[in-house]
């Protein structure tokens, strides 16, 4: 058969045909039409924070533009208007976020139709696209003598939480959903559950080896329970903001900032950048690699300080 037409109307009478022959049962599904289902099935397979913010993303920004349209009527040149609309949107003061927010729309918008041609309810995946181009802010980061001047004055139980962060490079939330069956004393070794429930193995230092043991196991999971609520934490700044003002530091000290201290601390002491991709689950070097320039920052802060610029 011969269709004349647009690309669009072209593509809904191949679909539509399809379906009379029997050859694609889908039902009508445009992105609208997909969204609770693939974000059911993110619940399930993708990390709780994730989920939300994708759900929030989704029913924010991108469902508005690309909600009535059919996974395989998305073309390039339309992905192209997103981001020009996004980026007029971006630059009111109701908005936030920049390039890398409209790049992170369309990497979850992308999963989706991934998600939906596994099912047989699209035949392509998103059409090739130039990500938008940013500028990634370094990371701050603190010298090993404030971060260890806060974890001494730590009561046992925090102590060996930010010992995770620091001497492990666990993210916040992969130290708080930490279980005892985690642990291997033996091996002396913790197995964490990254991003994408890939694990990794990270060996614990003296310290933290000493800390985790300090702490009663009883007959939970998970290691870092509040024992008051029976629930995992969910904000673990109060113990940090109690911590830094006994040792009187008043910069802003993030609990991720402790993984961005373990990563630099391990790159400044000579180690090399593809074992500290390996412990910090980073999945691609280039990640690891933005901590080359904090330390050269570093660096040259230094020379300057001793000598001028």
């Amino acid at each position: 058969m011969v269709y004349t037409g647009t690309r669009e109307g072209a593509v809904i009478f191949h679909h539509e045909l399809k379906r009379k022959l029997g050859l694609l049962v889908t039902g009508i599904m445009t992105i609208d039409g997909l969204i609770e289902e693939y974000l059911s099935w993110c619940q399930v397979h993708q990390a709780p924070k994730t989920a939300h913010h994708k759900r929030k993303l989704f029913y924010a920004n991108i469902l508005i533009y690309f909600g009535s349209m059919h996974p395989d009527m998305i073309t390039t040149q339309t992905i192209d208007a997103y981001q020009q609309k996004r980026l007029t949107e971006i630059k009111s003061k109701a908005a936030k976020g920049g390039a890398r927010l409209i790049n992170l729309e369309l990497n979850y918008l992308s999963g989706l139709i991934k998600w939906a041609k596994e099912r047989g309810y699209c035949e392509n995946l998103i059409p090739k696209y130039r990500p938008m181009r940013y500028k990634k802010p370094l990371p701050v980061v603190f010298g090993h003598k404030e971060i260890t001047a806060i974890i001494k004055v730590l009561p046992p139980f925090w102590k060996a939480f930010f010992l995770c962060l620091y001497h492990g490079g666990l993210r916040k939330n992969e130290a708080i959903t930490l279980k005892w069956s985690d642990i291997d004393y033996k091996a002396g070794v913790v197995t964490v559950k990254g991003k994408g429930d890939k694990e990794r193995a990270v060996p614990m230092s003296q310290a933290l080896f000493k800390a985790l043991k300090a702490i009663p196991k009883k007959d939970n999971t998970y290691v870092f329970i509040n024992e008051r609520t029976g629930k995992l934490y969910t904000d673990v700044r109060k113990p940090l903001t109690s911590a830094m003002k006994k040792v009187k530091i008043t910069s802003k000290i993030s609990p991720h900032k402790f993984r961005h201290s373990f990563a630099t601390t391990l790159l400044e002491s000579g180690n090399d950048l593809r074992t500290i991709q390996e412990l910090l689950g980073h999945a691609e070097l280039t990640t690891t690699q933005i901590y080359t320039h904090v330390t050269n920052q570093r660096k040259r802060k230094a020379i300057e300080d001793s000598f001028g610029k």
